[in-house]
């Protein structure tokens, strides 16, 4: 039976390794040219279902005293480029890191998805993930349009 103080450090090493899995993200895109920032936004649903952009509320630990994280909205990046084709235009992408894809996105994740794709704040969405070749890890993505072809 696993006890709290071990499942505490299960969970510490976890979001250790998601913190440093979205870091490789960030620097992966940012090596193809991407500009790559935080993305502090997420979506808010009322009762009836509409949707809105808000700032995401950011996490503070009461016992240290200090924000955790800094609005942790969704997706986790937004990434700008300049389109190859049409120099006056950018493309605009969100990004968000998952460590296993077999989980995939959550029902609220994929009504954010819809929201971000309908309104049109994002040209598309990824989800980036890891993929074991041997020994090393490399970096896939997936457009979500692609893995959940119903969404829209």
């Amino acid at each position: 039976m696993i006890t709290k103080e071990k499942k505490s450090k299960i969970g510490k090493k976890s979001r250790a390794a998601g913190k440093r899995f979205e870091l490789s993200v960030r620097k992966e895109l940012e090596s193809r040219g991407w500009i790559v920032c935080k993305w502090t936004n997420t979506v808010i649903f009322d009762n009836n279902g509409n949707g809105k952009l808000e700032p995401a509320k950011s996490k503070y630990n009461p016992f240290l005293k200090r924000i955790i994280s800094e609005g942790a909205g969704w997706p986790d990046y937004i990434g700008i480029r300049r389109n190859k084709k049409f120099f006056n235009f950018f493309d605009v992408i969100g990004i968000e890191s998952k460590m296993n894809i077999k989980t995939g996105l959550d029902y609220e994740e994929r009504k954010k998805a819809v929201f971000y794709l309908n309104h049109k704040i994002f040209n598309n969405l990824y989800i980036a993930y890891k993929e074991k070749n041997g020994r090393k890890t490399i970096i896939k993505y997936i457009n979500i349009i692609k893995k959940y072809p119903k969404l829209i």
